[in-house]
């Protein structure tokens, strides 16, 4: 009833869309019939256009060659550019697998527009803000999970990864770039909206460095287990690659256990950071992250490269 009140002078819309849940029959039918509204409308732009569009011809124009000078790069830098180059050119991937990189960005700006949010949410959950900085680093860590671009990494090399195993390069170089590559893509935008969390919740410089150390090391945990997950259970024959991208067990582990994680910190923060204080908790959680993620990376540089170049 609060937020309602509050949506209905603002974002009148939603205020009837979400009246729908409470039995609101008037709410349903203006929903309904916009909805068909919209539908007619698509219907009819698809009717007059279709045969067009499915019966057009390509026209292609000759390509003309134009010399140009390639810089060249280190094998390391030439395959984190390719995994670059698969992610940019494939909606589905960015969506489903890189969606906190542009989540992260949002949530900085509204921090900042929102000055106190963190603090103030704070409060309404622990009962005091004596836990802002802990709940601040959890929060970011929690947005981070909507990356997990490492997870189908492997799979999305298909049939063709005899190539990469083909090359004069080691296999622990193509499993690094891949790492890299996600970590590259997660931690700058994170870095950013830890900064920004800080500043809304007016968090001592020792507490905003924290809250950036527990988010890198939380963004290199579920990167190195996502790769794990994937050598483990790699699927090489897809038709699509919206398969591994969707259908992978090293997605669904990287994204739920993400957000099983990060509430787990979140609830050991409520017992444990009430005794021996946001900063110090926030500092044991970094230590503990950052321990489970070197046993990965050992695993992945070890063990992990063997699986990689038998596939």
């Amino acid at each position: 009833a609060v937020y309602g009140a509050k949506i209905k002078g603002s974002a009148y819309p939603l205020y009837v869309f979400g009246s729908i849940g409470t039995g609101n029959l008037l709410s349903a039918l203006i929903v309904i019939v916009i909805t068909a509204a919209l539908l007619a409308v698509t219907y009819y732009i698809i009717e007059k256009s279709f045969i067009g569009i499915a019966t057009a011809s390509e026209k292609r124009s000759k390509t003309v060659y134009k010399e140009k000078r390639e810089k060249s790069k280190s094998a390391d830098a030439a395959l984190v550019a390719k995994e670059i180059r698969r992610f940019v050119a494939n909606p589905n991937y960015i969506l489903n697998c890189g969606f906190g990189s542009i989540l992260l960005p949002i949530a900085a700006v509204f921090l900042l527009v929102k000055h106190g949010f963190v603090g103030d949410l704070s409060a309404n959950i622990f009962g005091d803000d004596s836990l802002t900085a802990a709940f601040t680093g959890f929060l970011v860590c929690l947005l981070t999970t909507m990356n997990d671009m490492s997870a189908p990494s492997v799979s999305l090399e298909g049939k063709n990864i005899w190539l990469m195993q083909a090359l004069p390069i080691t296999p622990w170089q193509v499993l690094r770039a891949k790492l890299r590559f996600h970590f590259l893509l997660t931690a700058v935008p994170a870095v950013i909206c830890a900064v920004c969390a800080a500043v809304s919740g007016e968090l001592s410089v020792l507490s905003t460095l924290l809250v950036i150390a527990m988010a890198l090391v939380f963004i290199a945990l579920f990167d190195c287990l996502g790769l794990a997950v994937n050598l483990k259970n790699p699927n090489l024959t897809w038709t699509n690659e919206i398969t591994p991208i969707k259908q992978s067990a090293s997605v669904m582990v990287c994204l739920f256990g993400g957000w099983i994680y990060s509430a787990a910190l979140m609830a050991l923060g409520f017992g444990l950071g009430k005794t021996f204080g946001s900063d110090v908790f926030l500092a044991a959680a970094t230590v503990l992250t950052a321990a489970i993620a070197f046993v990965i990376y050992s695993w992945l540089k070890k063990k992990g490269t063997r699986i990689f170049a038998e596939l």
